[in-house]
């Protein structure tokens, strides 16, 4: 018995040299194509290659033996009865189209793939009722369209699970919005009625920022989650989240809206979002990074303080140029440099100033101080550029670089030319001694400064010899 009324049904003769032309129009098909009977057991009248392929069989037999060679046969067992049942349904609707149908079979090894079926049914006087379909598998597009699906319910289930409430842009052309989760807060729950009374994106919006958000953010908020910026975020990132302030009970809280950009089912794009209380996160937050930066702040004094303890350690209290402690670090460094052979151009002046006792003895020691000062003062104008240091007592140290290096006959002459007339006038007289580094006999910086002291102790008495 016909599971379909055949009377309207096209009638042809189908016969075996009909079934010839059309087994040879099969094998050039590039997708799946089969006939089979209505009557009976669904008899299977010829299936094409890439039939054989869909269901993973190398050959005829094969498929036979896999399937009984009858259409039910193809056909996953869950689904069998369901399939019939539509067959009758599109057949009653279009008379001899059977148009599109989608469902499961099960490969010869065991798989499950997704086929798309497109029919056509007709009458032979030798076959009776006949259905002619082509197939199509589909189950890379089924399993992503699944993947879609399951991937938007993961953002859905992401969202209402840590979201006060959350809604759907269903539509980015109309703006029209429809709930999804509600809060329990009576409050929330009456503005989300409210804004699902006006239904549209834009309009419900402004009704919460004027209604609900915090004056002072209601205009940059407004901006950030208008539709366009929206749309323009998203086109960027997965993800868009704002954070502001809201007035709830009569009490500011930090709230945070977050948008998600996803497939509906109808193949359009919507955007989900979500309202979330991080009052609690954003305060901690602030807590945190004022605290951290205090701690940079007590760090950075600290060092300052460092810094500053250092350089008083580094530096002579009466006179304010280096002591003989930032010497012994000088020292290090350039016996470093000697120690590693490298090539190094640069001298040592050692020098002492001459009467310092009999001005002690004679005037005090505050004249002995700026006696000192003064000295200093002389010693840096001579050497400008390269360090000073005091040894302590009347004796300096000066390490000569660079032009001062070059030019050091000229400046040690300027300090010859400034004693002989001090000599006369009894004013500042200085003894000094220069040494230059000598790699071939130098092992290390004290090397230079023993020959700078001999030279300046010889220069001390020739200047007594001159008084």
């Amino acid at each position: 018995m016909n599971i379909i009324d055949s009377q309207n049904a096209q009638r042809f003769n189908l016969n075996e040299q009909s079934l010839q032309a059309i087994r040879q129009f099969g094998e050039h098909f590039p997708g799946g194509f089969f006939i089979y009977r209505e009557e009976g057991n669904k008899e299977l009248l010829y299936v094409n290659s890439a039939l054989l392929e869909i269901f993973g069989c190398r050959d005829l037999d094969e498929f036979k033996q896999h399937t009984g060679f009858v259409y039910t046969g193809m056909l996953h067992p869950d689904v069998r009865e369901k399939i019939n049942s539509a067959i009758k349904t599109k057949f009653s609707a279009s008379k001899s189209i059977i148009g599109h149908i989608i469902y499961r079979i099960l490969r010869r090894d065991g798989a499950t793939r997704w086929i798309d079926t497109y029919g056509h049914y007709a009458v032979s006087e030798e076959y009776g009722g006949v259905y002619f379909v082509f197939a199509t598998d589909i189950t890379e597009q089924k399993l992503a369209s699944e993947s879609s699906k399951e991937l938007n319910m993961s953002v859905f289930e992401a969202l209402t699970s840590s979201y006060d409430s959350v809604l759907l842009i269903k539509d980015l052309d109309t703006e029209r919005i429809s709930l999804f989760r509600h809060p329990n807060k009576e409050d929330d729950v009456t503005h989300i009625r409210t804004a699902l009374r006006q239904a549209y994106y834009t309009e419900a919006t402004n009704h919460y920022i004027d209604t609900m958000v915090l004056p002072e953010d209601r205009e940059w908020l407004r901006r950030e989650i208008a539709l366009p910026n929206i749309k323009k975020e998203l086109a960027e990132s997965k993800r868009f989240a704002v954070t502001y302030r809201r007035i709830l009970n009569g009490e500011t809280r930090y709230y945070r809206v977050e948008f998600i950009r996803l497939k509906l089912k109808d193949g359009k794009s919507g955007i989900i979002y979500g309202f979330k209380d991080v009052d609690d996160e954003v305060r901690n937050e602030k807590k945190l990074k004022t605290d951290l930066q205090a701690a940079i702040l007590a760090q950075k004094q600290q060092e300052k303080e460092f810094y500053i303890v250092q350089d008083m350690a580094l530096k002579d209290s009466l006179t304010g140029i280096k002591n003989k402690r930032a010497f012994k670090q000088r020292e290090n460094q350039l016996n470093q440099a000697i120690k590693k052979k490298e090539l190094l151009q640069f001298a040592i002046v050692v020098c002492d100033v001459n009467d310092l006792k009999v001005i002690n003895d004679t005037q005090g020691h505050l004249a002995g101080d700026q006696y000192i000062k003064n000295t200093c003062t002389f010693i840096c104008h001579v050497f400008q550029h390269s360090p000073v240091f005091r040894f302590g007592g009347d004796e300096f140290v000066v390490i000569l670089t660079g032009s001062d290096f070059e030019n050091r006959e000229q400046l040690m002459q300027e300090l010859d030319q400034n004693n002989r007339k001090n000599l006369l006038t009894g004013e500042l007289v200085v003894a000094n001694g220069l040494a230059e580094f000598d790699p071939s006999q130098d092992t290390c910086t004290n090397d230079v400064l023993q020959r700078a002291d001999n030279s300046m102790y010889e220069n001390k008495m020739q200047l007594k010899g001159m008084r």
